[in-house]
């Protein structure tokens, strides 16, 4: 109140302390709604539905999955990046020319 006008201090000194209705079942019901024991699965359920969604959808994950491996992994029967550097199919066949060229 250090920052208060008087007139503002004066009204805040004047003001009585709010009252509260106690609802005991409204207060057990949201303690139950907002505990641990339902949030946590709920969160675990909408987690694995959106990521079921996003990997299933048209044009998710799966469907693109070739492109991806492509990309990052710069391998593929049909990824030019692959036969531009030897034309591997897979990351693992790379490792395995590599392995019996030793």
């Amino acid at each position: 109140v250090a920052f208060v006008s008087a007139k503002r201090r004066e009204w805040l000194g004047s003001a009585n302390p709010l009252e509260v209705k106690i609802h005991r079942r409204l207060d057990r019901m949201i303690a139950t709604l907002l505990s641990e024991y339902l949030l946590v699965p709920l969160i675990f359920i909408a987690v694995v539905a959106f990521m079921s969604h996003e990997y299933t959808r048209t044009w998710g994950k799966v469907d693109v999955e070739e492109a991806f491996r492509c990309i990052c992994q710069v391998s593929g029967p049909r990824c030019m990046a692959a036969q531009a550097v030897g034309g591997y199919a897979t990351v693992d066949d790379a490792g395995d020319a590599g392995d019996a060229e030793q």
